[in-house]
């Protein structure tokens, strides 16, 4: 099983080679990221990595993606000098999948949209929309709520 670093930086790869794509800013990583983790769950009834989702006021956040790329702020992450990645065929597949579907979205958009879906929303539970939160978006949610998707 990948990192969510390694499996940030294939991310940031497919956007870098994405001609007429939008720049990889980090609030869009952690969105494409929360996604990518759903649709696992969902597909191949597996975790994409282990590490934890939080319910931040934004959206959703793997709190070590963000402290690795929180220096660029808005900016685009660099494609350049990723290095090796290590990820099976398997996860590279899904992610090629989640990456077409929602690369035409921008940050504020993926923004936007995880905050009307369940698992997002539920974590948060009744927290101000700008209350600071550590709240973990937990797997089954994910997975429960991503599996109706796979069904429609």
């Amino acid at each position: 099983m990948a990192s969510a670093l390694e499996t940030s930086k294939y991310i940031i790869l497919l956007a870098g080679n994405d001609p007429q794509g939008e720049d990889m800013t980090p609030l869009r990583l952690q969105k494409l990221l929360y996604y990518a983790q759903g649709w696992s769950l969902a597909l191949r009834d597996c975790a994409l990595f282990d590490e934890q989702i939080q319910a931040w006021p934004w959206g959703p956040v793997v709190p070590e993606v963000y402290q690795a790329y929180k220096h660029l702020g808005r900016h685009g992450i660099p494609a350049d000098n990723i290095g090796d990645i290590q990820i099976t065929d398997d996860e590279r597949d899904l992610l090629d999948a989640v990456w077409g579907a929602y690369k035409g979205f921008s940050a504020i958009r993926l923004s936007e949209m995880t905050h009307d879906e369940p698992p997002w929303k539920d974590a948060r539970g009744s927290l101000r929309p700008e209350s600071p939160s550590s709240r973990e978006i937990r797997k089954d949610d994910l997975k429960r709520y991503f599996k109706t998707l796979a069904k429609a």
